[in-house]
């Protein structure tokens, strides 16, 4: 009697597990191979516990049926390990009203998730060292020698002085960061919120600029060039 109880259990384990595995990859298809986090399938899914996703998902990873790789999250809009379909990833587009309730830390890595995918090389925080003083950068990746920075100004008056003199300050300090490390280093500023202050930023300095890139970041993380050291794009 308790043999037939075991091998009644492990069969309903098992059409039990075959489902979860349906349910995801049928929730994954449906979603167009947007990246969603063991958390989020869990709560949207119904699958308790949410080890449960976890372990099924590193299965199905192993099989070679899906890909597992850190982004940001479709629902919770965090930087996690996100769960996608073997086929290409689709950018993830994120509303205004999505980007107004993530924290400045979650909208720093989705910046920089978009921004490593637009340059096509990797990039991380990291800190530096300037002259014998350590200095943290958004936008880092030492072996291809490229540093830069996130900003995120919204403001909208006559003139964004406190702003401009952020933006100076680390021109500055990437080109104090050349100097100190005695090589030539890709030098980037990222911007996001209001874009008229970096386009009258750069329209205002670039004969001081010198090879500073300026980037700007939509809500939709489309990302547009607004200078370089050949000439504006605005």
């Amino acid at each position: 009697m308790t043999k037939d109880r075991s091998i009644f259990e492990n069969r309903f384990l098992r059409k039990l597990h075959s489902r979860n595995v349906d349910k995801i990859i049928g929730f994954l298809e449906n979603k167009g191979n947007v990246g969603y986090c063991d958390d989020c399938l869990s709560t949207e899914l119904g699958i308790t516990p949410r080890q449960q996703v976890n372990q099924i998902c590193r299965r199905l990873q192993n099989e070679g049926r899906i890909i597992r790789e850190r982004g940001i999250c479709a629902i919770c809009m965090r930087h996690k390990i996100l769960n996608f379909l073997v086929n290409k990833p689709k950018k993830i587009k994120i509303s205004q009203q999505a980007l107004g309730t993530m924290s400045l830390t979650d909208e720093e890595e989705w910046i920089r998730e978009a921004v490593s995918k637009f340059l096509g090389i990797r990039l991380m925080k990291e800190k530096l060292w300037i002259f014998g003083k350590e200095k943290e950068f958004d936008l880092v990746n030492i072996d291809a020698r490229i540093v830069g920075d996130i900003k995120s100004y919204r403001y909208s008056g006559d003139m964004p002085s406190a702003e401009f003199s952020a933006l100076c300050e680390y021109v500055w300090l990437m080109e104090k960061l050349e100097e100190s490390s005695g090589s030539k280093w890709r030098k980037i500023i990222v911007g996001s919120g209001n874009v008229e202050i970096y386009e009258r930023y750069a329209r205002k300095y670039h004969p001081w600029l010198g090879d500073v890139e300026i980037y700007f970041i939509n809500d939709k993380g489309k990302i547009k060039k607004i200078r370089d050291a050949i000439k504006l794009y605005i």
